[in-house]
């Protein structure tokens, strides 16, 4: 596994906080809503 905090995709702080909680990586789109970067599709099970 490797260090998400040295990623680029992952500066801000709100993936950060994203990723924190997840059992696999994921960004924030730019609606805010968590992305999921291995479906390619906003995840609709997101509390």
């Amino acid at each position: 596994m490797e260090d998400l905090a040295i990623r680029p995709s992952y500066t801000t702080c709100a993936e950060k906080e994203a990723n924190a909680g997840s059992p696999k990586p994921e960004k924030l789109d730019e609606t805010g809503q968590s992305f999921d970067i291995v479906t390619q599709h906003t995840r609709k099970d997101t509390p």
